[in-house]
């Protein structure tokens, strides 16, 4: 687990999903711009993870 305090996406971004392969990833998105939100959104779906939203978090599972 990493809280990232806002800067969620500067560390997501740089994760290896390839290489580092978790099985579950929970993001804290409410307080991300909406550009960011979907690049965390694009990163996982590419990288084929299931997406879904509850609250303010992003939940990924492989």
């Amino acid at each position: 687990m990493v809280d990232c305090e806002g800067a969620d996406w500067m560390v997501f971004e740089q994760l290896d999903l390839e290489r580092y392969r978790p099985g579950m990833i929970k993001i804290e998105v409410g307080a991300l711009p909406a550009a960011e939100i979907g690049q965390v959104v694009v990163k996982l779906k590419t990288a084929g993870y299931q997406v879904g939203f509850q609250a303010e978090d992003i939940w990924a599972f492989a």
